[in-house]
């Protein structure tokens, strides 16, 4: 994923295009997600995370990233993965 983040003051956006783009299946598994919760975790390379909810661009691949509310960081709708 390739991630381009702007701020103003306390508050941030980002667009994110997946790079390869998904295969088919990988498409469906990821648009499944989406509908589910699309509350995500970013997890960067010095072990620190920010939750985030992501929103499709509407070009094939493009995402719009931006800070979730507090409140969505409860148990309803949260998936733990293992960071890999």
């Amino acid at each position: 994923m390739e991630v381009a983040v702007r701020a103003a003051g306390d508050t941030w956006t980002s667009e994110a295009t997946l790079e390869p783009p998904l295969a088919a299946d990988d498409r469906e598994r990821f648009e499944l997600l989406m509908q589910l919760d699309p509350h995500f975790t970013l997890r960067f390379d010095d072990a620190s995370t920010v939750l985030v909810k992501v929103v499709e661009a509407g070009v094939e691949g493009r995402l719009i990233l931006t800070a979730a509310e507090e409140d969505t960081a409860g148990p309803t709708g949260t998936r733990h993965a293992p960071h890999q």
